[in-house]
């Protein structure tokens, strides 16, 4: 998540502002990050009203981040689950390009 939260892409999120909650099942974790006119916070815990809600495995999540992954394949496979403002998902490639190799 640190890693991600580094990959912000300042510009494309300069007029963001969205919660995004990070439910992991194994392990069992919450994050929330929030995104503000081109910053971004990372903290652990629930956000009182995400914008969006994505639930998976940290795995499939970093294979998701890295490209290792097809998203729409993920989600129609129930290995991610969204709740909230699915246009959120749609664009946190572009939020959140992946690092350079």
């Amino acid at each position: 998540m640190r890693e991600m939260v580094r990959c912000l892409d300042r510009k494309v999120t300069a007029r963001v502002k969205a919660v995004l909650q990070f439910e992991f099942t194994e392990p069992t974790r919450i994050y929330r990050v929030e995104i503000d006119s081109g910053q971004c916070a990372l903290a652990e815990g629930s956000a009182e009203h995400p914008d969006l809600c994505i639930r998976c495995a940290s795995s499939t999540w970093a294979a998701l981040f890295m490209r290792q992954i097809n998203a729409r394949e993920a989600l129609k496979n129930r290995q991610i689950v969204l709740e909230g403002d699915r246009s959120l998902f749609a664009r946190l490639d572009r939020f959140f390009p992946p690092p350079a190799s």
